[in-house]
Protein backbone atom coordinates (compact mmCIF):
# COMPACT_ATOMS: atom_id res chain seq x y z
CA UNK A 1 0.00 0.00 0.00
CA UNK A 2 1.38 3.03 -0.87
CA UNK A 3 1.40 6.00 1.58
CA UNK A 4 0.08 9.82 0.31
CA UNK A 5 2.26 12.63 0.81
CA UNK A 6 0.23 15.68 2.65
CA UNK A 7 1.71 18.51 0.62
CA UNK A 8 1.97 21.80 2.27
CA UNK A 9 1.24 25.45 1.46
CA UNK A 10 2.84 28.48 2.93
CA UNK A 11 0.42 30.91 4.50
CA UNK A 12 1.36 33.74 1.15
CA UNK A 13 -0.60 30.46 -1.04
CA UNK A 14 -3.59 30.27 1.42
CA UNK A 15 -4.18 33.68 1.93
CA UNK A 16 -3.89 34.48 -2.69
CA UNK A 17 -6.93 31.39 -2.67
CA UNK A 18 -9.07 32.67 -0.17
CA UNK A 19 -8.94 36.48 -1.57
CA UNK A 20 -9.41 35.02 -5.37
CA UNK A 21 -12.87 33.57 -3.56
CA UNK A 22 -13.49 36.44 -1.67
CA UNK A 23 -13.47 38.69 -4.30
CA UNK A 24 -15.67 37.10 -6.57
CA UNK A 25 -12.84 36.50 -9.12
CA UNK A 26 -13.39 32.78 -8.44
CA UNK A 27 -15.64 30.21 -6.98
CA UNK A 28 -14.42 27.67 -4.67
CA UNK A 29 -14.98 25.12 -6.89
CA UNK A 30 -12.71 26.38 -10.02
CA UNK A 31 -9.96 27.59 -7.00
CA UNK A 32 -10.36 23.61 -5.82
CA UNK A 33 -10.12 22.12 -9.68
CA UNK A 34 -7.01 24.78 -10.78
CA UNK A 35 -4.82 23.68 -7.66
CA UNK A 36 -6.26 20.12 -7.22
CA UNK A 37 -7.14 20.88 -3.66
CA UNK A 38 -10.23 19.29 -1.51
CA UNK A 39 -13.12 21.77 -0.93
CA UNK A 40 -12.93 20.85 2.55
CA UNK A 41 -9.26 22.27 2.69
CA UNK A 42 -9.65 25.47 0.72
CA UNK A 43 -13.64 25.73 2.70
CA UNK A 44 -11.00 25.51 6.04
CA UNK A 45 -8.64 28.08 4.79
CA UNK A 46 -11.55 30.38 3.99
CA UNK A 47 -13.61 30.21 7.44
CA UNK A 48 -10.28 30.85 9.40
CA UNK A 49 -9.44 33.48 6.92
CA UNK A 50 -12.61 35.27 7.92
CA UNK A 51 -12.04 34.61 11.90
CA UNK A 52 -8.83 35.77 11.70
CA UNK A 53 -6.99 32.55 12.63
CA UNK A 54 -5.05 31.64 9.82
CA UNK A 55 -1.82 32.08 11.16
CA UNK A 56 1.25 30.70 9.81
CA UNK A 57 2.85 27.82 12.66
CA UNK A 58 6.28 27.13 12.63
CA UNK A 59 7.50 23.99 11.11
CA UNK A 60 9.35 20.90 12.98
CA UNK A 61 12.57 21.85 12.24
CA UNK A 62 11.95 25.75 13.76
CA UNK A 63 10.27 24.41 16.86
CA UNK A 64 13.47 22.15 17.22
CA UNK A 65 16.24 25.18 16.49
CA UNK A 66 14.18 27.14 19.45
CA UNK A 67 14.52 24.57 21.92
CA UNK A 68 17.96 23.74 21.04
CA UNK A 69 18.72 27.68 21.33
CA UNK A 70 16.73 27.93 24.39
CA UNK A 71 18.89 25.15 26.17
CA UNK A 72 22.05 26.80 25.21
CA UNK A 73 20.78 30.12 26.45
CA UNK A 74 20.63 28.22 29.65
CA UNK A 75 23.73 26.70 29.37
CA UNK A 76 25.11 30.01 29.06
CA UNK A 77 23.50 31.37 32.19
CA UNK A 78 24.36 28.61 34.24
CA UNK A 79 28.71 29.00 32.90
CA UNK A 80 28.63 32.86 33.26
CA UNK A 81 26.96 32.36 36.96
CA UNK A 82 30.29 29.84 37.45
CA UNK A 83 32.44 32.10 35.88
CA UNK A 84 31.52 35.01 38.23
CA UNK A 85 31.77 32.73 40.60
CA UNK A 86 35.40 31.74 40.25
CA UNK A 87 36.20 35.12 39.57
CA UNK A 88 35.06 35.89 42.78
CA UNK A 89 37.03 33.06 44.48
CA UNK A 90 40.32 33.54 42.49
CA UNK A 91 39.98 37.54 43.80
CA UNK A 92 39.51 35.97 47.82
CA UNK A 93 42.25 33.88 47.70
CA UNK A 94 44.58 36.45 46.18
CA UNK A 95 43.39 38.56 49.02
CA UNK A 96 44.20 35.62 51.48
CA UNK A 97 47.42 34.90 50.25
CA UNK A 98 48.68 38.84 50.54
CA UNK A 99 47.13 39.24 54.09
CA UNK A 100 48.64 35.50 55.13
CA UNK A 101 52.56 36.91 53.70
CA UNK A 102 52.56 40.03 55.93
CA UNK A 103 55.61 39.27 58.11
CA UNK A 104 54.07 42.26 60.68
CA UNK A 105 50.33 40.29 61.38
CA UNK A 106 48.16 40.79 64.45
CA UNK A 107 49.39 37.59 65.98
CA UNK A 108 53.24 38.36 65.37
CA UNK A 109 53.06 41.68 67.22
CA UNK A 110 51.84 40.33 69.87
CA UNK A 111 54.13 37.79 70.31
CA UNK A 112 57.10 40.41 69.91
CA UNK A 113 55.31 42.22 72.64
CA UNK A 114 55.37 39.13 75.16
CA UNK A 115 58.86 38.57 74.99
Amino acid sequence: MASTVRRKFDIEFKRRIVNEILSGEKTIGEVCREHSLAFAVVSAWKAKELNQELIDKPSFREKQLEKEVKKLLEKVGELTIANDLLKKLNTLSRWKKRSDGCVYTGTILKQKREF
